[in-house]
């Protein structure tokens, strides 16, 4: 069984990373052929976020040759638009066999607006290919170093609390992003710094908190967890906002306390957090649960199982693929991933 995946990007971009990267490494690692890249023998042709006419015209050739055709989206307005208009959109939809994405509350955007029933969650594995939880020494020292990270879209939601947590004493905000001139003006008392996949994981874990908001628009309250989970997981506790995947996260982490409403609840938990011995207790809670749902093997393993049963719905010529695959599945499910 073949599979092979059509990314937005490369490992620089967040969604590609996340989406297609981990997944493909993944899979390989458990012994599924999966490549980057259109290939003309594989089973399965997953196409990540992207559509123009080449793409459709690849995705109709490929239902033709009875392949499993799979459309994967996480994200849209601003975020989709770039890379994948409202027709092309509406006409991938129509071709794919499966749509797949991140959140319930995308999930029910596809539905609401697009009428999408052929769909299926498929979580967000923690991010920057972790191989374990990591768990560092919690510094006690002043000033406590709070930092958010994301892409200049997304930078709206953080400037809501921006000066708010400025004015903490004894703590230092530290934003990763692609950093401006016009931004540093805007912001002298925090610390920015460039975001780069090479360097990412050193400036996160040279913090000891990180802050992440999803309280916008209906688009940005459907994103996903990955933010958190990845923070977590690389040894950094996370403090979200009272958003349906940051809350469901944290119920399921036994971490609900650092969920936010407003800068008041925000500064309050910051300040609850602030002794190191609370930091390690967090981590404690909530890093178990975090790999055992997010890690890559986790999610690849959902993946197989959804790619088999779509692989089940195809033409009569499907079932000897089938058959190899449910075999894989079988033996994979015998072993044990970390």
């Amino acid at each position: 069984m073949k599979v092979c995946f059509l990314p937005l990007g490369d490992e620089n971009a967040a969604s590609s990373r996340i989406r297609v990267y981990t997944l493909h490494e993944t899979l390989q690692e458990m012994g599924v052929c999966s490549s980057i890249g259109y290939d003309s023998e594989a089973d399965v042709v997953v196409i990540q976020k992207r559509v123009d006419r080449s793409i459709l015209q690849l995705a109709a050739r490929a239902k033709r040759n009875n392949k499993l055709v799979i459309y994967d989206i996480d994200d849209f307005g601003y975020g989709l638009e770039y890379c994948c208009s409202d027709s092309n959109l509406r006409n991938i939809l129509k071709v794919a066999d499966v749509i797949t994405t991140d959140t319930q509350g995308h999930l029910e955007y596809l539905v609401k607006y697009y009428n999408v029933q052929n769909s299926a969650i498929i979580p967000d594995a923690i991010d920057y290919f972790p191989k374990g939880c990591a768990r560092l020494p919690q510094k006690s020292c002043a000033p406590i170093r709070i930092l958010w990270f994301g892409g200049m879209a997304n930078i709206s939601l953080f400037e809501k609390y921006a000066l708010g947590l400025t004015e903490i004493a004894d703590a230092q905000v530290v934003v990763a992003t692609a950093v401006t001139e016009e931004l540093k003006r805007k912001y002298p008392k925090i610390e920015f710094v460039p975001w780069s996949l090479s360097t990412f994981i050193s400036v996160l874990q040279g913090c000891d908190l990180t802050c992440l908001m999803h309280d916008g628009s209906e688009i940005d309250k459907a994103k996903s967890n990955n933010k958190m989970i990845t923070s977590i997981c690389w040894g950094v506790p996370a403090i979200v906002s009272r958003t349906p995947d940051y809350q469901r996260t944290a119920i399921e982490s036994e971490i609900e306390y650092a969920v936010f409403s407003n800068l008041q609840e925000l500064i309050k938990i910051i300040e609850l957090l602030r002794p190191s011995e609370k930091r390690a207790e967090y981590l404690e809670r909530s890093q178990q649960v975090i790999w055992a749902q997010y890690s890559g093997p986790t999610v690849a393993q959902k993946y197989l199982e959804l790619l088999a049963k779509g692989i089940s719905t195809k033409e009569e010529t499907s079932k000897n693929i089938l058959q190899r695959f449910k075999g894989k599945i079988s033996s994979l499910s015998k072993q044990s991933y970390r």
